[in-house]
């Protein structure tokens, strides 16, 4: 009973603006309904759902002249989630949860892992991609006001295409999947996972 009293206490927290990580019961429970749309290959041969290519595109439009977002990882198969959990479960323990997921939305082909370029090259967000510390969350109060800029540059060029970021790592947006529709409060998500 204690357990799902505090699931509800943290959810109200999340809804009223307090928490800004939604808890993963929330976003585990939501139902989905595949809408079937397939895998495309983006130029750098990782795959993501057609939609979120499209998406990709519209995002690079957002963006000041001079900067372009780098996909560095789209759809995983099960085979490579579970080796990410292993490479990190000896460094994070138990807080491994917390930022790598046991069933993630790359499983979908929802997700995407990004970056930011300015002229071809990667530019200071504050951490390298899974980096994971106190400067790892995208709303991070430890960052220098050019690493806050670079995020804020990301994020509003994702955001104004149609993504939802996950607010433990700048670099995780989404589409279709559970936690896009538990963020957006979607009754469904409409990307079940593609096994390989």
């Amino acid at each position: 009973m204690l357990k799902y009293f505090r699931l509800y206490y943290n959810y109200i927290l999340f809804r009223i603006g307090w928490r800004r990580v939604l808890p993963a019961y929330f976003i585990n429970r939501i139902e989905v309904r595949e809408c079937g749309e397939s895998l495309v290959t983006l130029p750098a041969g990782i795959k993501v759902r057609q939609t979120v290519a499209v998406m990709l595109d519209a995002a690079a439009k957002h963006l000041p002249p001079g900067y372009s977002i780098e996909v560095i990882e789209g759809w995983r198969d099960e085979q490579l989630q579970a080796q990410r959990r292993k490479i990190f479960s000896n460094g994070l323990g138990r807080s491994l949860d917390k930022f790598v997921a046991k069933r993630s939305g790359h499983l979908t082909g929802g997700a995407v892992d990004v970056r930011l370029l300015w002229r071809g090259k990667s530019v200071d967000c504050g951490t390298d991609y899974l980096e994971f510390n106190n400067k790892t969350p995208t709303d991070c109060r430890y960052l220098s006001p050019e690493q806050n800029q670079h995020r804020k540059i990301l994020f509003d060029a994702m955001i104004s295409a149609g993504f939802v970021n996950y607010p433990m790592e700048w670099w995780h947006y989404c589409f279709g999947d559970k936690m896009y529709a538990a963020y957006q409060r979607k009754k469904y998500a409409i990307y079940n996972e593609i096994k390989s």
